[in-house]
């Protein structure tokens, strides 16, 4: 678990300036608690996603390459 975060007794991982990153029926999701962070922490939620978009893509290529 990430030093600046909590865990919420649902499992949510609580970072300090408002991202909740918690899992729902298998999907990790992301939610920004306060709408002010929402412009500042765009770039990186967007690059964040993009990376794990691109790790998926890899990881799925390598299971179709193995068939």
């Amino acid at each position: 678990m990430n030093p600046f975060s909590e865990l919420a007794p649902n499992g949510a991982q609580i970072f300090q300036r408002g991202i909740i990153l918690y899992h729902q029926y298998g999907f990790l999701k992301m939610r920004i608690d306060r709408i002010n962070d929402l412009n500042r922490w765009m770039p990186e939620v967007y690059l964040r996603i993009k990376s794990i978009t691109q790790n998926l893509q890899q990881e799925y290529s390598h299971h179709v390459d193995e068939s």
